[in-house]
């Protein structure tokens, strides 16, 4: 058994002095490895008869549906595949595009990607148009696809986009089984693998190719940035990895005899980076939790006892699945391993923390990060003060600012103590930029800080609190509404699961807030007794919703981030839909609102003139009943016109 690399320490982080008084040590002087590459091998050949990954495919049938990853298996695994991927021509400036769930096959090609080239995770509930798109994009040249499941069906779309790619050299299909039985309906355009058929035939010792890594080398691509139109993608340098995962293990304190556990996806940098890369790199053991994480119909009703079976330590978790965890009885289960649970990738209403720690006595530590600081920047400090509805003090070497908006086309002005603003990051964890030179505009102000786009305060103590991203924030008639405190009063009703509040377009005002709910299983109440019994705790009257619908969950993506925008989108849609029908216009107008990502929302009419009417009189009709709201209007013929 050989050493732990003389960079893992321990360091008392509670402060912000003390986290400043820890990175006046220049980081050159830690010796962090150059490569993620490199950081897996200090940690694979520490210990190679120790556990490194429980799978299983059932959380109910934890034993019988799981297995076992020696971390000796495992490095001999990520060698092996980088290998493969070396033999099919990638070099370190290839992409190897990853479409599969978090199962133990997929990680070993994350890593052996990153080893022979550059690995680019994609969210395969993607439509087959935007995953052809960010191949195309990538240029990537080695697809790896999981042979899927009755919950991850990924091969339709697989056929849908190779044929389109001819750059593609080649399909590697990865499955949670031993043995990969290949589809019967092949794509023609590329050579197709199975991963487990090849895989042995290839040394697992060592690379078997030269790689000089270089910490500016780009280790991946992660899709960012949009709920509408084809994400941007977001380059990550193996120096900004190995960073990031050594800046935030140090912060939780992280130790070899830490089990965390896994239910987050790896196109999600939290997934790939925070519960997956960083417990491996520190010589812990993860529990994946099925193929299909958080998703899986098993997972969250069964999760207690799955931390009792595995005895895990900590867990990361996302709003939407602390909320669900609450409605789930502990029951019989021991969870006195389960120390330390955090938060990410979504604002986290403090109610919903109070509930949680009243369940289980633990104290939820909020973070915050972006694909783009690759991953997490800030975060709560292990010891010291937990700040509930706070995301905390930055990590090692990592900065934030908070700035006054209206001056970023010159210099940033600093905030006040508790003034909110726009929030500004720098430090060693900044990614290089998108992919797409043209996206890059903007992106860094004030020399070398990235724009968040959130809003934010930092209190006397250095702690940041996020406040909503700037373009969430409610204007009724010149009034700024943060939409987070409205929420936080329609949480405090028990029985409220989720809550969003957005703006709805208002002839008058502007803009009006609209709240959003979804209601516990066990809940009686009506969207409008929740909504009359939550207005003594809104501060102010301008912030009271003008409705409150009921949904049976509230959109999001596939990380667990409420989607937002198609609130506001539907918001707009029920206002301007019911404006037509007051009007008497129905019969003869068919109305939609779209987001369009940075064109905004735009209300689309479609005359249907099924009067006498002429275009031009109904067109102007529909203006005048329309014209006012603050909203792009766009008026169509019918299409028989």
């Amino acid at each position: 058994m050989r050493q732990q690399a003389g960079y893992w320490v321990d360091a008392d982080l509670s402060t912000l002095a003390k986290i400043r008084a820890f990175d006046a040590i220049p980081l050159p002087d830690r010796k962090l490895p150059t490569s993620v590459y490199e950081m897996l091998a200090d940690a694979c050949v520490h210990s190679p008869d120790k556990i490194a990954i429980h799978y299983f495919s059932d959380a109910q049938r934890c034993y019988a549906t799981g297995q076992a990853v020696t971390y000796g298996t495992l490095w001999r695994r990520i060698n092996q595949t980088a290998n493969l991927f070396h033999s099919l021509g990638v070099g370190p400036e290839d992409v190897v595009a990853l479409l599969a769930p978090v199962v133990p096959q997929a990680l070993y090609t994350m890593w052996g990607a990153q080893a022979a080239g550059i690995v680019m995770p994609i969210n395969w509930m993607l439509e087959p148009g935007i995953i052809a798109q960010l191949l195309r994009a990538a240029e990537a040249k080695v697809l790896v696809a999981y042979a899927g499941d009755d919950l991850v069906n990924t091969w339709p779309k697989v056929q849908a986009v190779v044929d389109l790619l001819p750059a593609l050299q080649a399909v590697v299909v990865i499955s949670d089984a031993t043995s990969v039985a290949l589809p019967s309906d092949l794509p023609s355009s590329a050579r197709v693998i199975a991963y487990e058929d090849v895989i042995e035939s290839f040394d697992g010792e060592g690379l078997a190719f030269s790689r000089n890594f270089a910490g500016s080398d780009t280790a991946a691509l992660f899709h960012t940035g949009g709920t509408t139109g084809v994400p941007k993608l977001a380059r990550h340098t193996h120096a900004g990895q190995v960073f990031m995962t050594w800046s935030t293990a140090v912060s939780h304190r992280a130790t070899a005899d830490d089990v965390r556990c896994c239910g987050l996806p790896l196109f999600h940098v939290s997934g790939a980076l925070l519960t997956c890369l960083l417990p491996i790199a520190r010589g812990s053991s993860i529990v994946l939790m099925t193929s299909a994480g958080w998703r899986h119909p098993s997972a969250i009703p069964n999760f207690w006892d799955v931390v009792e079976t595995y005895g895990i330590t900590g867990a990361m978790l996302v709003p939407a699945v602390v909320g669900q965890l609450l409605s789930v009885p502990i029951g019989a289960a021991d969870i006195s391993s389960l120390t330390g649970v955090s938060s990410g990738s979504a604002p986290l209403s403090p109610h919903i923390a109070d509930s949680f720690e009243a369940l289980t006595g633990i104290k939820i530590r909020e973070g915050y990060g972006m694909t783009e600081t690759t991953a997490v920047t800030v975060v709560n400090p292990l010891e010291g003060c937990i700040k509930t509805g706070s995301v905390g003090l930055p990590i090692p070497y990592q900065h934030v600012r908070v700035v006054r908006q209206q001056r970023l086309d010159s210099a940033a002005v600093d905030c006040d103590v508790d003034e909110p603003g726009l929030l500004l990051v720098r430090g060693p964890g900044l990614f290089p930029g998108y992919l797409d030179e043209k996206a890059n505009a903007r992106v860094l102000v004030d020399g070398d800080w990235l724009d968040t786009g959130d809003l934010a305060y930092l209190d006397s103590d250095g702690y940041l609190w996020i406040t909503g991203r700037a373009k969430d924030l409610i204007i009724r008639g010149g009034h700024n509404i943060d939409p987070r405190i409205v929420e936080e009063a329609i949480y405090a009703h028990q029985d409220v699961l989720e809550a969003a509040v957005v703006a709805a377009p208002d002839e008058k005002a502007g803009e009006v807030p609209f709240a959003y709910i979804s209601l516990k299983p066990t809940a009686r109440s009506t969207g409008e007794e929740i909504l009359a019994q939550s207005v003594s705790r809104i501060p102010e009257r301008a912030a009271i919703p003008k409705v409150c619908y009921v949904l049976p969950t509230l959109p999001k993506t596939a990380v667990g981030k409420v989607q937002k925008n198609v609130l506001r989108a539907d918001a707009a849609e029920r206002v301007m839909s019911l404006a037509i029908a007051q009007a008497e216009l129905g019969p003869v107008v068919g109305l939609r609102v779209e987001d369009r990502g940075a064109a905004g929302i735009v209300c689309i009419v479609e005359l249907m003139l099924l009067t006498d009417q002429s275009h031009d009189e109904l067109s102007k009709k529909v203006r005048s009943v329309l014209g006012a709201f603050p909203i792009q209007l766009l008026i169509l013929p019918s299409p028989g016109a």
